[in-house]
């Protein structure tokens, strides 16, 4: 029920905000986003077992350690800078469950700043997130999922060529999750100039290396030094899978209105071609490194976050109602059909909260 709710909250409002003209200024925006920052951090913060990483983060955020400086590195997984925000959060004697709703709350401000910044459509923009990466990089992969909300605070700064703080914060980034690196490396990607006819080739290769990803992952895989080298390894040795072909066929199906629409929206959108340089190097990575479905899905997924400001740029360009309207609704059922597909996972569904389990 709470799924159901929250989808037809948000849908509500980001189609309000498409019937609206977009040259109008609309001030209800604001408090939208922050309240449902507030409420999906608190829905974050009263589950229950939700979600594949739940109790392992659970033990985490439980567990009462001196300081120490081997305390930051006897966990090679768990990054330094995640791990202080934990110590100091448990040595001021807040809850595993305050954490949870605090590091949702710190994600989804900075998402929320994020696409005020750089997407006039923003209720529109927490439609796409809520459907696509919510109940997966909020309830699950955490660290990833605030390092993604991140960049897209940042995308506005990438955009003004802000160097400084573009670095300053990726280091941030990078201490909590080591994807915080690529958060740099979009900042010189951004002013790539690629042509459409070029993208498509650049699509049509990121599909080649897919399919001949075994033969690349024996090539490759020895030639990547230091720490991204052993934590590709410890992912292709002990979890390898294939891509979802689900996953893949959707991410195809989003390049449709990018390259159809895709001169429209370089001449109406002046950050649309440097946030798809992002998108395509993103899924260029996805296909070289799809011998390891894991470790493919979450640098695919982490360049997928410019979807929140890409996807509504699609139904922006489009002055007339009706043409918007239209838009949002195939758009609105593609990323419908994702979130179902999400709620499918025993981990996610049903939603237990933790008055729940007291009451049992």
């Amino acid at each position: 029920m709470i799924y159901f709710f929250s989808y037809i909250t948000i849908l509500f409002s980001a189609c309000c905000e498409i019937l609206i003209s977009p040259k109008r200024r609309v001030d209800f925006r604001k408090m939208a986003l922050f309240l449902f920052a507030l409420s999906f951090s608190i829905i974050a913060g009263i589950r229950y077992g939700v979600g594949i990483d739940y109790f392992t983060y659970y033990g985490i955020f439980s567990r009462t350690t001196e300081f120490s400086i081997d305390y930051f590195f006897t966990i090679q997984w768990l990054e330094p800078g995640f791990r202080l925000l934990v110590y100091l959060l448990n040595r001021a004697g807040f809850s595993a469950y305050f954490m949870f709703f605090f590091f949702a709350f710190l994600s989804l401000t900075l998402l929320t700043k994020g696409i005020k910044k750089s997407s006039n459509l923003s209720l529109f923009s927490f439609f796409v997130f809520f459907c696509l990466f919510y109940t997966t990089y909020i309830f699950n992969v955490m660290r990833q999922g605030i390092v993604m909300c991140l960049f897209v605070y940042l995308l506005d700064d990438i955009s003004k060529r802000d160097l400084k703080k573009v670095f300053l914060l990726s280091l941030v980034g990078i201490s909590i999750h080591y994807s915080g690196i690529f958060i740099l490396l979009s900042y010189f990607l951004y002013s790539l100039r690629i042509s459409k006819r070029n993208v498509v080739l650049l699509i049509l290769a990121g599909l080649l290396m897919i399919i001949v990803n075994t033969h690349v992952s024996r090539i490759l895989i020895p030639l990547i030094p230091g720490y991204v080298g052993d934590k590709l390894l410890s992912y292709h040795t002990s979890r390898g899978a294939s891509i979802d072909i689900f996953n893949l066929l959707q991410r195809l199906l989003i390049f449709i209105p990018f390259i159809g629409f895709y001169e429209r929206l370089k001449s109406l959108k002046p950050n649309f071609l440097g946030f798809f340089n992002m998108y395509i190097v993103g899924f260029l990575l996805y296909g070289l490194f799809s011998f390891e479905a894991l470790f493919a899905t979450r640098i695919n997924m982490f360049f997928r976050i410019l979807e929140v400001v890409l996807v509504p740029y699609v139904v922006e360009i489009h002055n007339s109602r009706i043409n918007r309207l239209v838009l949002f609704a195939l758009l609105g059922l593609w990323l419908t059909v994702v979130f179902v597909s999400q709620l499918r996972s025993p981990s996610i569904f049903p939603f237990i909260t933790i008055f729940d389990v007291a009451w049992r």
